[in-house]
């Protein structure tokens, strides 16, 4: 079965693997791949990548962090990919044999790359790492499941028109406007992840990932 990337993630994947390059190209890189494939938007899977890999604020001190980031992101994605083949070509057969319109599982099948499981809040999101997310997502699509009652991330009954209050990711076609307060809140709070702000110069303190909004647990630990 052959795979079809996404133009675009390939290329920067590559820089931030290359050593030879400056620390702050391999970080834009590392952005550029969370722009094509960004789970729970780009806010919310941004911060996740910086608090799961221990992105510190001054990169020279750990800049494997950032392939620590991009293994975590790419395997995600590549899952990801396998489940948009096996769609893909369940499809085309379905339509070989005359059905035109998806049917059964491929009913809530959601296609695209970003915003799978869209987190409003970048503060709030799946506490578990991308690739155990994105399995439970493919496995709730491959019964046929939606988001109507229940969360796809974490199965927490919700209503249909609400985010999720365990994992923060919102429902399919939620359209809620954040208003003036909530949006320089969020905008602030940007500022901040992306600055890396909260964090010491060789990475996190236990004390600090403890006062991260959400922390999510290391396997060193």
């Amino acid at each position: 079965m052959r795979l079809r990337y996404v133009p675009g993630f390939p290329s920067p994947a590559r820089k931030v693997r290359d050593r030879s390059l400056p620390i702050g190209h391999r970080l834009s890189a590392l952005h550029e791949c969370a722009r094509r494939f960004s789970p729970y938007g780009f806010r919310a899977t941004w911060h996740h990548l910086t608090v799961s890999a221990r992105i510190p604020k001054r990169l020279e001190h750990d800049p494997e962090s950032l392939e620590r980031a991009l293994d975590e992101l790419e395997a995600a994605r590549r899952l990801w990919l396998l489940h948009m083949e096996t769609v893909a070509l369940r499809r085309r057969e379905s339509k070989s044999r005359g059905h035109r319109i998806p049917r059964g599982a491929d009913e809530a099948y959601p296609p695209g790359w970003s915003g799978l499981l869209h987190c409003p809040d970048l503060d709030v999101y799946p506490r578990d790492g991308l690739v155990a997310v994105i399995a439970r997502l493919v496995a709730a699509y491959a019964v046929g499941a939606t988001d109507r009652r229940a969360c796809l991330a974490c199965e927490t009954p919700r209503p249909a028109t609400e985010v999720c209050p365990r994992c923060g990711v919102a429902p399919r076609g939620y359209a809620r406007s954040p208003s003036p307060e909530e949006r320089e809140r969020m905008d602030d709070r940007w500022r901040q992840v992306w600055g890396r702000t909260w964090a010491t110069p060789y990475g996190f303190t236990r004390r600090e990932r403890q006062a991260l909004p959400n922390v999510i647990a290391l396997a060193s630990e």
